[in-house]
């Protein structure tokens, strides 16, 4: 099966489910309204995302492993502290980033 998109839109989530990373042919991930404090630095694996949505989460700081997704395009954020890693990113990759 290959899972293209996976909208995990206000599930009750605390911890980043780490199975979500052996999604290879995932390009859309929402994690928006949950209670995810911390994305993994394996989040690299997912090399065919274009789409992350991190608004409504705990995510305060992008983990390293952000700027190796090449294919990422759409970076939906809010009250980020780690504005240096988010400037690198969008550099890097040339994503369109959305804040609030």
């Amino acid at each position: 099966m290959l899972l293209n998109v996976l909208e995990l839109r206000g599930a009750p989530l605390q911890i980043f489910p780490e199975e979500i990373t052996t999604l290879f042919h995932l390009r859309y991930l929402s994690l928006r309204n949950t209670e995810i404090s911390k994305l993994p630095t394996s989040i690299r694996k997912l090399q065919n995302l274009e789409t992350l949505d991190l608004k409504q989460t705990r995510v305060i700081e992008l983990p390293v492993g952000i700027v190796k997704l090449q294919k990422l395009r759409h970076l939906l954020l809010n009250r980020f502290q780690s504005t240096s890693r988010i400037m690198q990113f969008s550099i890097t990759t040339k994503a369109q980033l959305y804040c609030s």
